[in-house]
């Protein structure tokens, strides 16, 4: 079953960004090591990744080849009491999807402690890696 969904993410991805009816594809994703989903949404129509279905904010798509497609965002400043600034801000971050595969990794460098370490103007850099799948029904 999982080879069906990752054969499905491939050709969902592999549509052109030329391609004047393309609906944005929605990717189901784990971090490594979680179980927790979160959906990150690639519009190639408009060039854009989201993080989040109904929140998150819009990436600018950088880059699409034949393998990957790579998105870039703003920084971001913890502002203090729980709250965060986006941009402008120091720093910023990137997404990079394996096309074939579903593999993505994120990178970000800013204002991205955890709110029990932060300290307002803390800067700090992190990443993650995992895997993304394309919903059958």
């Amino acid at each position: 079953m999982h080879q069906v969904r990752d054969i499905g993410l491939a050709l969902a991805l592999a549509v052109s960004p030329a391609f004047a009816d393309a609906e944005p594809i929605v990717l189901n994703c784990t971090v490594d090591g979680f179980s927790n989903v979160f959906q990150l949404v690639v519009d190639l129509e408009t060039a854009q990744l989201k993080h989040g279905l109904d929140y998150g904010d819009w990436y600018p798509i950088t880059s699409v080849t034949e393998n990957f497609v790579t998105a870039m965002g703003p920084g971001y400043l913890f502002a203090g009491e729980k709250e965060w600034e986006h941009g402008p801000a120091p720093g910023g971050s990137v997404w990079v999807i394996e096309r074939a595969t579903g593999h993505f990794f994120w990178a970000v460098a800013g204002g991205t402690c955890t709110f029990e370490e932060c300290e307002q103007g803390t800067m700090n850099a992190s990443g993650s890696s995992g895997q993304c799948k394309v919903g059958i029904f």
